[in-house]
C-alpha cells in the first residue's frame, strides 16, 4: 500500500484531520497532479480556513510556478493570520530576491 493510500484511508476515517490534507495536497503536487493538490487544497481550507501550512504550501506551488506576485499575496495573507509563522520565512526572502531581480 503507498504512502498515498495510507493517507487517503485515514483521511476517511478522521475526515477532520487537517494536516491529512496538508499531506495529501503535497502528495499531489509531488505526483504532477495539480487537480488534486487543488482539491486537497481546498478541502483543508474548509476545515481549517486559516491553516498556515496550506498558505504556505499554495504559495510554494505559485512561486514554483513563477507566480511570484500571487505568491507574495498568499504569503501577506499568511502573515496576516499569523505574523511570526517561521516555517515562511525562507520562501519570503526567496520570493522578495526574484522579485527585486
Amino acid at each position: 500500500m503507498s504512502a498515498v493510500s495510507l493517507l487517503e484511508k485515514a483521511v476517511k476515517k478522521d475526515t477532520n484531520n487537517v494536516w491529512l490534507y496538508v499531506h495529501l495536497a503535497k502528495a499531489g503536487l509531488l505526483a504532477g497532479d495539480v487537480d488534486k493538490f487543488q482539491y486537497y487544497l481546498d478541502m483543508g481550507k474548509q476545515i481549517h480556513p486559516y491553516y498556515e501550512p496550506l498558505f504556505l504550501l499554495e504559495a510554494k506551488h505559485l512561486f514554483n510556478e513563477g507566480r511570484y506576485s500571487e505568491s507574495k499575496r498568499k504569503l501577506d495573507r499568511l502573515f496576516e493570520i499569523n505574523s511570526r509563522y517561521l516555517p515562511a520565512i525562507k520562501l519570503l526572502d526567496d520570493l522578495m530576491k526574484k522579485i527585486l531581480e
